[in-house]
């Protein structure tokens, strides 16, 4: 009887499928390959829009004139205007919004953000809580660490920013307008107007994993030669360095942890247990049980600082 309800079901998810594609075409929507795309019945399109092969389109989506959504992205809860690209391999969550000829490159998660006219956020990034100005750039590896554990913060970035690859921005936060954030920064301070904020700490040159129970590792990681205890959280962007050039080296991740987003663990380190790791920490001693550990390079920033362009 179980199966027959789900074989049912499954066979009239499929006639569902097949009409919803049936109507997109017949509106003048370009789905390629159609039988491997998936919509809802509330998905609006607007004129000459493509999508491509290997894309769900979950509930309450509305997709703009002249857009693209490149092959192997979800998307849900989205409002989309004209002209924007997105994918492929991109995350839309509910409460995102891409304003006219925004751009959402591979392998970026958007969370409840709006992303300004013109504005771009091209490679593995995470965008969560924030808001985007037109005509900004979010270089490859940006995370804004919207959580500390127990409240979601938000980022705000004027219009005409760069942000520089791989940078931590720590909300709350806003960057002024006409801004670049260095590469490779952690951000934990408002940025003025015209400026140019960075963070450099001293320069130190010296996958086989366990996931524990209830353990989460949501977001543009890289685990490798890893052991987790249970009930850890591990935020955006986190990295185990735990190759050297020679030797591949352990990281140990006790039970109740926290690891804030875009941070580094260089192994071989133990992360004891009921410890918080700050968003874009390098950590390269072991860190004792209940223990806050973090690591903050002085933020500089230069007023009236001119772009070249």
């Amino acid at each position: 009887m179980k199966l027959n309800n789900k074989l049912n079901k499954a066979n009239k998810y499929k006639l569902d499928q097949e009409k919803l594609r049936d109507k997109a075409l017949s509106e003048g929507v370009n789905l390629v390959a159609p039988e491997t795309i998936f919509l809802s019945k509330d998905t609006k399109f607007g004129i000459n829009v493509t999508v491509e092969p290997y894309v769900v389109i979950g509930t309450k989506v509305n997709i703009g004139s002249n857009s693209i959504i490149n092959s192997f992205s979800h998307i849900e809860n989205t409002l989309m205007e004209n002209n924007v690209v997105v994918g492929p391999y991109a995350r839309l969550r509910p409460g995102t919004i891409l304003k006219t000829g925004a751009k959402i490159g591979n392998f970026v998660e958007i969370k409840k953000s709006k992303i300004g006219k013109n504005s771009k956020v091209n490679h593995l990034s995470y965008i969560g809580d924030t808001s985007v100005g037109q005509n900004s750039n979010i270089g490859a590896g940006t995370i804004t660490c919207n959580y500390d554990g127990a409240n979601k913060n938000k980022t705000i970035i004027s219009e005409n920013v760069f942000i520089g690859s791989n940078s931590s921005l720590v909300a709350p936060l806003k960057i002024g307008k006409n801004t670049v954030v260095g590469a490779g920064s952690v951000i934990t301070r408002n940025v003025k107007n015209n400026s140019l904020a960075i963070t450099r700490p001293p320069q130190i040159e010296v996958k086989k994993s366990i996931i524990g129970k209830k353990s989460k590792v949501n977001h543009l990681s890289y685990i490798g030669d890893s052991e987790l205890g249970n009930d850890v959280n591990i935020g955006a962007g986190t990295i185990t360095c735990n190759y050297d050039g020679v030797n591949k080296y352990k990281t140990n991740i006790s039970d109740n942890v926290f690891i804030g987003s875009n941070t580094s663990l260089v192994a071989p380190v133990k992360i004891d247990k009921n410890s918080t790791i700050g968003a874009g920490s390098v950590i390269t001693r072991n860190v004792k049980k209940n223990s806050l550990a973090l690591t903050r390079s002085k933020q500089q920033e230069i007023e009236n600082y001119k772009r070249k362009k």
